[in-house]
């Protein structure tokens, strides 16, 4: 399942609210998870970067993020791609939410984002 991590801000003189996410210095996305099988809310906070790979167990392929359920040993992975978009004034003006990252998720759920962490903007004019 892929979610989309929504941004909704009120810009005053601002524009191009966006996470400090460069290959230097990735952002570390911060989420409350749930593991799909159980339904059993992981205790501890976890954080994502795009950059961080992990090999997936039993497979060819790779994921930013690698779990365990402590519950019932189920396994789950997220993989995240930050997309294109800046959160600008006109969709402050306009009240409009803007995905800034997609995540997608195989065997858990995201249940919470915690906003931690480094926001880049442009002042207006």
């Amino acid at each position: 399942m892929v979610f989309h991590l929504n941004l909704k801000a009120n810009l005053q003189g601002l524009t191009d609210l966006a996470p400090v996410d460069t290959d230097d210095s990735p952002f570390e996305y911060t989420f409350l998870i749930q593991c799909t099988s159980c339904r059993e809310q992981h205790d501890k906070e976890i954080t994502i970067n795009r950059l961080e790979q992990h090999d997936l167990p039993g497979s060819r392929g790779e994921a930013n993020f690698v779990f365990k359920c402590k519950s019932c040993g189920h396994l789950a992975n997220a993989s995240i791609t930050r997309t294109s978009k800046n959160y600008t004034f006109e969709d402050s003006e306009e009240g409009k939410k803007v995905a800034i990252l997609d995540v997608e998720c195989r065997g858990m759920e995201l249940v919470k984002f915690i906003p931690q962490g480094d926001f880049q903007f442009l002042r207006l004019r």
